[in-house]
Parts: C-alpha cells; structure tokens; sequence
C-alpha cells in the first residue's frame, strides 16, 4: 500500500477527517472479477429463469466482498479519531489482515468472514461453521503477529495489535471458550466494542502509529491503480444486482408454481363437489 494512496482521506479534505488508507474490499473484490471472468454469460433463457450469474468458484469470494464492505460501513461509525486501513492483503503464510484500525483503544487487526444464514461454533481455537471446521481463529493469530512485526519495525518501538474476528450476520453464534488471543465478535457489534476501549494511545501516538502503518509499503508491495479499483467496483456492483435479481426471478417462478398448484388442487375439488 503505498503512502500517498493509504493517506487518502475518507472524506476528503473536510476539516475533522481522519486518513484513511485503501478503498473498502477491494482486494477482495479483485479476486472474486479474477474467478468470474472464467464464468460463461448467461443465455437468454438462464437470465428468463433466474440461474444465478455466479460459478461455484466464484460464488465464496463474492459472499467474501459482501462481507467486508458490511464490516467497513460498521467501521465507519467509529469517530474521526480512527484511522482505518482497507483492503490489507494476505502475506504468503497466508496471514488475514481485511481492515486495520488504529484509535485511542490501540491497534486493530480485523478478519471478516461472511457466515450469513449459518450456524457458528467456536471453542478456543476451533471454530466450526454449519458443520464445518475453519482455521479463522489460526488466521487472525497470523495477521495480528504479521502486523506487531511490521509496525513495530516501521515505529521502532514494539506495538502490541489485538486481532478480531468479525463475523458478519450468522444465524446462531456459540461461543463456549473465548480464544485466548482473538476476540469474536458480530460484526454489527465492532465499531460500538471498538469504540469502548479503554484509553492506551494519545492523539499524537496515534496520529504517529496511522503515518506508520500508512506508510508502511510491506502492506502491498504492488498497489492498486486508482481508476482500476474504480472501475472494479462498477463491475462488481452490476454483478450484485444482477445476482439480486436472479434470486427474484426464482423466487417469482416458485409462487407461480406454488399458486398454479393451489389452483389446480382447488379446481380438482370443485369438480369432485360437483360431480358428488
């Protein structure tokens, strides 16, 4: 991530902005247009019948980009004493950093994952969603240790981060053992827990650990090109609506089918009254 692009300011040169660095998931929205690209467009009749526009491969990453736009807009609540940086990706070891938050609570690292409609489990380390074991808890222990080294190294000072996985709508959350390092949390609950912290960091420390983690280039070696992100961004909205309008379709073609069968159930009977 380059300095100028991550001092960007959320809400331009407004007096009381706060910079802000990176545009909201789109890292993750790169990687879903990567995978859709190899999906074939839909015939005629597949649009006329609501066949979603998405692949299997695609599918998890756009559900993934659902997820950490909501994770950013509730981010955005906090107060213009936060700096907010988007759209931090994965180092090699596979270390998740979405959203970094700095602010007089500290240093933030935040992993979103999109579990809508699902069940979680989680116990220590172990998290298991609908059924399924995910290593979210060992990711966000990699992205918070790969932030404490990089911003320790660019402050030269050590920076303790507290990592946080944030999990965006599911529909049961248990959790029956806090992880040891890592908080959980519903993601409609972040910016509020955020903003909650107790005082570690005065304006001037935070002011000096944002340029730090602003600056720091090791976020994203290759940075995006503004009017790409942009343009990514148009394209991804057009496939939202386009899937929003998919599941309409099936949903309209399932009452049709619903009300013709009601209708032939109640015609059935009619004709059975009348010939008894």
């Amino acid at each position: 991530m380059s300095g100028s692009d991550a001092l960007n300011s959320r809400r331009g040169d407004q007096q009381g902005g706060r910079p802000a660095g990176g545009t909201p998931a789109a890292s993750a929205i790169e990687e879903f247009l990567r995978a859709q690209d190899a999906v074939p467009a839909r015939s005629r009749w597949a649009r006329f019948v609501g066949h979603s526009p998405l692949s299997e491969a695609s599918r998890p990453r756009f559900w993934g980009a659902l997820g950490e736009l909501e994770v950013a807009r509730a981010l955005d609540e906090l107060g213009a004493e936060w700096t907010l940086l988007y759209s931090v990706p994965e180092s090699a070891d596979g270390a998740g950093v979405d959203h970094v938050a700095i602010g007089p609570g500290g240093v933030f690292t935040i992993m979103t994952e999109n579990t809508s409609g699902q069940s979680v489990w989680i116990s220590g380390r172990t998290a298991i969603v609908s059924g399924h074991r995910q290593p979210f808890v060992r990711d966000v222990e990699l992205g918070m240790g790969r932030a404490e080294a990089l911003l320790s190294a660019a402050t030269g000072s050590e920076v303790e981060v507290v990592g946080i996985l944030a999990l965006v709508d599911p529909e049961t959350l248990a959790v029956r053992e806090l992880p040891r390092d890592v908080v959980v949390l519903h993601s409609a609950r972040l910016s509020r827990w955020l903003s909650r912290r107790p005082t570690v960091l005065d304006a001037d420390s935070i002011q000096a650990m944002a340029q730090a983690a602003a600056g720091e280039r090791h976020w994203r070696q290759h940075p995006p090109v503004i009017g790409e992100v942009a343009e990514q961004r148009v394209r991804f909205e057009t496939l939202r609506r386009d899937v929003v309008r998919a599941r309409l379709v099936r949903q309209l073609w399932l009452l049709t089918a619903a009300l013709l069968v009601t209708g032939a159930i109640v015609a059935v009977g009619f004709a059975q009254l009348a010939a008894g």
